[in-house]
Protein backbone atom coordinates (compact mmCIF):
# COMPACT_ATOMS: atom_id res chain seq x y z
CA UNK A 1 0.00 0.00 0.00
CA UNK A 2 1.01 3.54 -0.76
CA UNK A 3 0.63 4.91 2.87
CA UNK A 4 2.41 2.54 4.63
CA UNK A 5 4.89 0.75 2.11
CA UNK A 6 3.35 -2.77 2.24
CA UNK A 7 3.36 -5.35 -0.68
CA UNK A 8 -0.13 -6.49 -0.99
CA UNK A 9 0.61 -7.88 -4.62
CA UNK A 10 3.33 -8.33 -7.00
CA UNK A 11 4.44 -9.57 -10.41
CA UNK A 12 7.45 -10.70 -12.23
CA UNK A 13 8.71 -10.41 -15.89
CA UNK A 14 11.35 -11.92 -17.65
CA UNK A 15 13.13 -11.58 -20.98
CA UNK A 16 12.79 -15.14 -22.26
CA UNK A 17 11.85 -17.25 -25.75
CA UNK A 18 10.12 -20.18 -27.04
CA UNK A 19 11.72 -23.37 -27.96
CA UNK A 20 12.43 -23.64 -31.16
CA UNK A 21 9.72 -26.33 -31.85
CA UNK A 22 7.16 -24.49 -30.08
CA UNK A 23 8.26 -21.19 -32.01
CA UNK A 24 6.72 -22.78 -35.13
CA UNK A 25 3.38 -22.05 -35.11
CA UNK A 26 4.17 -18.33 -35.19
CA UNK A 27 6.05 -19.22 -38.48
CA UNK A 28 9.60 -18.92 -36.46
CA UNK A 29 12.77 -20.48 -35.38
CA UNK A 30 12.64 -18.54 -32.05
CA UNK A 31 10.21 -16.35 -30.62
CA UNK A 32 11.86 -13.89 -28.03
CA UNK A 33 9.23 -13.45 -25.40
CA UNK A 34 8.34 -11.71 -22.28
CA UNK A 35 7.39 -14.44 -19.58
CA UNK A 36 4.69 -13.39 -16.95
CA UNK A 37 6.16 -15.15 -13.53
CA UNK A 38 5.39 -15.09 -10.41
CA UNK A 39 2.17 -13.38 -9.79
CA UNK A 40 0.29 -12.76 -6.01
CA UNK A 41 -2.31 -10.79 -4.25
CA UNK A 42 -2.04 -10.93 0.05
CA UNK A 43 -4.36 -13.03 1.20
CA UNK A 44 -6.32 -9.72 2.88
CA UNK A 45 -6.74 -8.15 -0.58
CA UNK A 46 -8.17 -11.41 -2.56
CA UNK A 47 -11.27 -10.40 -4.46
CA UNK A 48 -11.03 -7.13 -4.99
CA UNK A 49 -9.67 -7.43 -8.73
CA UNK A 50 -6.24 -6.67 -8.04
CA UNK A 51 -5.12 -9.88 -10.05
CA UNK A 52 -6.44 -8.91 -12.41
CA UNK A 53 -4.67 -5.37 -12.18
CA UNK A 54 -2.00 -7.01 -11.93
CA UNK A 55 -1.73 -8.53 -15.04
CA UNK A 56 -3.04 -5.39 -17.15
CA UNK A 57 -0.20 -3.37 -15.52
CA UNK A 58 2.22 -6.69 -16.81
CA UNK A 59 0.53 -6.33 -20.07
CA UNK A 60 1.85 -2.53 -20.41
CA UNK A 61 4.75 -3.06 -18.93
CA UNK A 62 5.74 -5.75 -21.81
CA UNK A 63 4.20 -3.79 -24.63
CA UNK A 64 6.81 -0.82 -23.57
CA UNK A 65 9.79 -3.90 -23.66
CA UNK A 66 8.57 -4.89 -26.38
CA UNK A 67 9.43 -2.02 -28.27
CA UNK A 68 12.88 -1.90 -26.54
CA UNK A 69 14.44 -5.90 -26.85
CA UNK A 70 11.66 -6.53 -29.66
CA UNK A 71 9.89 -9.58 -27.82
CA UNK A 72 6.48 -10.02 -29.76
CA UNK A 73 4.62 -12.61 -27.25
CA UNK A 74 3.86 -12.16 -22.91
CA UNK A 75 3.78 -15.75 -22.15
CA UNK A 76 2.25 -17.16 -18.90
CA UNK A 77 2.23 -20.77 -17.55
CA UNK A 78 -0.59 -21.42 -14.89
CA UNK A 79 -2.23 -24.21 -13.42
CA UNK A 80 -5.20 -26.03 -15.12
CA UNK A 81 -7.22 -24.57 -12.75
CA UNK A 82 -6.43 -21.31 -13.59
CA UNK A 83 -6.61 -21.26 -17.06
CA UNK A 84 -10.45 -20.19 -17.07
CA UNK A 85 -9.37 -17.46 -14.84
CA UNK A 86 -6.67 -16.39 -17.46
CA UNK A 87 -8.95 -16.80 -20.90
CA UNK A 88 -12.54 -15.76 -19.32
CA UNK A 89 -12.41 -13.76 -16.39
CA UNK A 90 -10.37 -11.26 -17.36
CA UNK A 91 -10.36 -10.57 -20.32
CA UNK A 92 -7.16 -9.18 -21.09
CA UNK A 93 -6.67 -11.25 -24.71
CA UNK A 94 -4.71 -14.17 -23.49
CA UNK A 95 -4.92 -17.40 -26.40
CA UNK A 96 -4.38 -21.11 -25.32
CA UNK A 97 -1.11 -22.32 -26.43
CA UNK A 98 -0.82 -25.98 -24.66
CA UNK A 99 -1.49 -28.04 -22.22
CA UNK A 100 1.15 -29.88 -19.81
CA UNK A 101 0.47 -32.94 -17.39
CA UNK A 102 -0.10 -29.92 -14.26
CA UNK A 103 -0.16 -26.49 -16.39
CA UNK A 104 -1.59 -25.04 -18.91
CA UNK A 105 0.62 -22.02 -21.26
CA UNK A 106 -1.33 -19.22 -22.49
CA UNK A 107 -0.15 -16.41 -24.39
CA UNK A 108 -0.96 -12.94 -26.21
CA UNK A 109 0.57 -11.40 -28.92
CA UNK A 110 2.22 -8.20 -28.17
CA UNK A 111 2.40 -6.97 -31.79
CA UNK A 112 -1.28 -7.65 -32.38
CA UNK A 113 -2.49 -6.61 -28.91
CA UNK A 114 -0.74 -3.15 -29.88
CA UNK A 115 -2.11 -3.04 -32.94
CA UNK A 116 -5.73 -3.11 -31.74
CA UNK A 117 -5.20 -0.60 -29.06
CA UNK A 118 -5.12 2.07 -32.22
Amino acid sequence: MKDTNEIIAFFTLSASQLNTGDARIFGMDKVPIVLLGRLGVDNDYKGKKLGTSLIRIALEKSVEASKIIACRLLLVETTIDLKSYYLEKIKSGFEWFRDRKTTSILFIDLKKYQESLF
